[in-house]
């Protein structure tokens, strides 16, 4: 396939139907953006925000991370950080997981699953996916959620971002991933992702983003450098 032929493929959702009529997940749109890591546009934030959850938190909760739990038991201890509610947690617009995080799902630790959680198992079967995710149509989320990707899936990208980090004092930016309930597993990779978003994401979350200016713009150009067209940039 041409150098063209392949931009044009990885902007187009997959024209044929993934899922069957009758899933919980039939308007949810599907494409591979890099080879094995899959995008799903789902068409409101509740139904995305209601189908990662248990496998988002399963991997990078500060208190769910490596657990088995219901969804009630996490939305009881999500309404304890900043900005925590049930109502807010729906209204997150991305997700990303690698497929590894669905492990203990298919062994049958998380039983019950609800349909949208069957759904999703086994579209990331089918699909042999090794990164996964998820966003809303409309939503902003995609560049900052392919970061997680390239940082997990290339090498390269992963060691470049690591490089960049250590020449600045992410003191800050931990003390708010911690504050925000991230497991210190991923406040790395975390780091790279939100110090790489528009200024205004960590305004918001009480952090000044002016020591992080330069940082901002070499994560930025790194970005850059490996993202496709699909990237979202």
């Amino acid at each position: 396939m041409s150098v063209a032929g392949q931009v044009l493929a990885a902007l187009v959702f997959l024209a044929s139907p993934v899922m069957a009529a009758g899933s919980p997940l039939k308007d949810v749109k599907v494409r591979e953006i890099m080879p094995r890591v899959y995008q799903l546009e789902f068409p409101t934030s509740r139904q995305l925000a209601g189908t990662f959850m248990r496998v988002q938190e399963h991997y990078e909760s500060a208190e769910f991370h490596g657990k088995v739990f219901t969804k009630a038991e996490f939305l009881a201890a999500y309404a304890k950080v900043p900005h925590g509610s049930y109502s807010n947690y729906y209204d997150w617009d991305g997700f990303n997981v690698p497929a590894s995080a669905f492990s203990r799902f298919y062994a049958g630790e998380f039983e019950p699953l609800d349909a949208a959680e069957k759904a999703l198992l086994e579209l990331v079967s089918k699909l042999r996916a090794e990164y996964v995710i998820g966003t809303v149509k409309g939503g902003g989320a995609l560049r900052h959620e392919r970061a997680h990707a390239l940082y997990a899936m290339n090498p390269r990208y992963r060691a470049e971002a690591r490089a960049l980090l250590k020449t600045a004092d992410l003191e800050g930016i931990n003390a708010m991933l911690k504050r925000l309930a991230y497991h210190s597993s991923v406040w790395e990779d975390e780091a790279h992702a939100w110090l790489g978003a528009p200024a205004e994401s960590l305004r918001e979350e009480g952090l000044d983003p002016v020591p992080y200016q330069a940082l901002h713009r070499r994560l930025l150009a790194l970005y850059a450098r490996y993202a496709t067209p699909a990237a979202g940039r």
